[in-house]
């Protein structure tokens, strides 16, 4: 696939998608959940886990290394949004695969690292990205629907609503390293890299009292959705991004002191399409 190439800077310091910020002890029910993924062309879960009455593989959030949770996220009293996540932790698997991209843009600002994935440090973004994930137990995956912003707490709130309720939103998928919070010195530069994936093709149906789909199929181009001039970043955009950190110097009055930037140096689309339950029990 050839690379185009653009004279667009990526630098600064906000965090990819509102779905970041959200907590579970942000109005988290008591309840446990399991997350289902559904046989999809790519995304699947390790076989092992395959249930047939829930026909997929299951992750069940009273697992050690598995997270699932249906909350209202919120920006300090609103908008407010409805989200339902699952995060896998290694040793743990979820396997993407197909996912073949249709245009890849890069930043061409001097000095920036394009393919700095393992296992080698030269790994090109969809090379890693089709895979199995987490690669290691610095990584995470983690797979999110997230509703429409909304004005109240109870439009964003799912259990009250009728079966058959239907809302457009965007599934988010991160694959994380854990210098992303970590400290600022901890940025693996070159071989550790993170993929974040965001798309509005995603919808969200109340299938039955305590069952809830997800869907989605997507070129991460939708048009209502398209990216802009700079930057590519942004909750409200569609992308297949490449991220990581490094310690930059700034220097004051006192001396010379390091902060901590996110850089995003190259941009992708290509079809994938995928389907998962959240299921509360």
């Amino acid at each position: 696939m050839r690379r185009i190439t653009l004279g667009v800077i990526f630098v600064t310091v906000l965090m990819v998608g509102a779905v970041l910020v959200v907590s579970r002890s942000d109005a988290a029910p008591p309840s446990k959940w399991k997350a289902v993924i559904l046989p999809s062309a790519n995304l699947s879960g390790d076989p092992a886990r395959y249930q047939s009455a829930l026909g997929g593989e299951v992750y069940d959030d009273a697992e050690s290394n598995v997270d699932v949770y249906a909350t209202i996220g919120s920006m300090g009293g609103g908008p407010y949004w409805t989200v339902f996540r699952a995060r896998v932790y290694f040793p743990e698997k979820i396997y993407i695969d197909g996912v073949v991209p249709t245009s890849i843009q890069l930043d061409e600002t001097p000095g920036l690292v394009y393919d700095g994935y393992p296992p080698d440090g030269t790994t090109q973004m969809f090379d890693f990205l089709n895979g199995l994930h987490p690669y290691d137990q610095s990584y995470t995956i983690g797979i999110s629907f997230c509703g429409p912003y909304v004005s109240s707490r109870a439009e964003a709130e799912w259990e009250s609503k009728p079966v058959g309720w239907t809302v457009q939103g965007r599934a988010v998928i991160e694959i994380q390293h854990d210098s992303i919070g970590g400290d600022c010195y901890a940025c693996p530069v070159t071989n550790y890299h993170d993929i974040l994936l965001q798309s509005h093709d995603a919808w969200l149906v109340k299938e039955t009292a305590t069952t809830y789909a997800v869907t989605v199929n997507t070129n991460f181009n939708n048009p209502d959705y398209a990216i802009g001039p700079a930057p590519w970043m942004g909750s409200g955009k569609d992308y297949i991004l490449n991220r990581y950190c490094r310690c930059d110097p700034r220097i004051s009055k006192k001396g010379t002191y390091y902060v901590k930037t996110y850089y995003f140096p190259e941009l992708g689309s290509a079809p994938m399409a995928f389907q998962l339950k959240y299921v509360k029990y």
